[in-house]
């Protein structure tokens, strides 16, 4: 979906990131986690927020540019990011691509393969399209309890609390936003999402198999 799209850059990143790892690091102190859930939000901010799978493809492009600069350790540090992982990543992607060369699925020249790279709203339909039917929706707030999200075989699970979404958690208000994720795990707390992004209902209409008009 990526090569159709013309936004395979991304995709490459977030293809090797989940069969590898996360790139954040999780800090021990209080303080430093605050900090560095800021800086996932600021990251994920550059390709329109709420999402953490965006916040890895903004982090791999930032690192990436801090590296050539020679400022790499000055951005791992700051945004709390793993140096190795990245390292390991860039080579994950560049492997990735040369087998999608060599199978003839993209021309030698991958420099029109990304020309939507930075689209938000394709990022989003393809995101949509590579994780169907992983999709859920966060309730409205119950009583004194954290929201929580509803996936589409009904079973209740709740947002990580290292999630750039964790906040909507604690939102009083109605909307229920549609929330792709890549898996759920369990956690002290019950079942968790630890990797989420907040869609809108386009892309999994063109997608969904199944359609029901709900009543007024």
């Amino acid at each position: 979906f990526a090569i159709m799209m013309n936004c395979l850059d991304p995709a490459l990143t977030l293809a090797c990131a989940s069969d590898y790892r996360d790139p954040f690091t999780l800090p021990m102190l209080l303080i430093d986690k605050k900090r560095a859930d800021a800086a996932k939000s600021e990251l994920a901010s550059l390709y329109g927020g709420t999402s953490d799978q965006l916040a890895v493809i903004a982090a791999f492009e930032c690192w990436n540019n801090a590296k050539q600069r020679g400022q790499e350790e000055r951005f791992c540090s700051e945004y709390f990011i793993s140096k190795s992982t990245m390292s390991m990543l860039s080579g994950m992607r560049k492997q990735l691509q040369n087998e999608l060369i060599r199978n003839g699925l993209i021309p030698d020249d991958v420099s029109r393969c990304s020309l939507n790279a930075r689209d938000p709203g394709v990022l989003h339909a393809v995101l949509v399209a590579g994780l169907y039917p992983m999709v859920g929706r966060l309730r409205p707030p119950h009583k004194n309890a954290k929201r929580f999200v509803e996936t589409s075989g009904g079973d209740k699970v709740r947002l990580h609390p290292h999630s750039t979404n964790f906040k909507l958690s604690f939102s009083k208000t109605n909307h229920c936003p549609l929330i792709m994720y890549d898996e759920v795990t369990r956690g002290d707390g019950g079942m968790i999402i630890r990797n989420s992004t907040v869609v809108g209902p386009l892309p999994l209409l063109l997608l969904a198999t199944e359609i029901a008009v709900a009543p007024a």
